[in-house]
């Protein structure tokens, strides 16, 4: 669903009854991606919402939002199971999963050598 703001129709990730949830998962928030959040967040003050949550990686360069984030009109949330190159987390099960299947992979490309 989307919202108009400033003449322009923005379309958030998460838009609730109390707020908007955004997720970026790249290195560094960009000057368009600042720009984004910044409209999101003068969407929500003006519509009552919670602060917007934005969620990044943990080493995710936040500088162009740092100024909303210590108004608190941006709250920096962690995206869940991804690590600081971007990548899902596996859990342990998981990767002995994959680890297993691979390893059977190999075993029966080597017996048809």
């Amino acid at each position: 669903m989307g919202i108009r703001v400033g003449g322009q129709t923005l379309f958030p990730d998460i838009l609730g009854t109390n707020g908007i949830q955004e997720a970026k998962n790249v290195a560094t928030i960009g000057a368009r991606d600042a720009a984004q959040i910044s409209s999101y967040a003068n969407y929500s003050a003006a519509n009552g919402f919670n602060p917007v949550q934005v969620f990044t990686r943990e080493s995710t360069d936040v500088s162009l939002i740092q100024g909303l984030i210590n108004s608190g009109a941006v709250e920096q949330k962690l995206l869940p199971g991804i690590n600081n190159l971007g990548v899902n987390i596996l859990s342990q099960g998981d990767a002995v999963a994959i680890g297993g299947v691979v390893g059977a992979v190999d075993s029966a490309i080597r017996s048809l050598k």
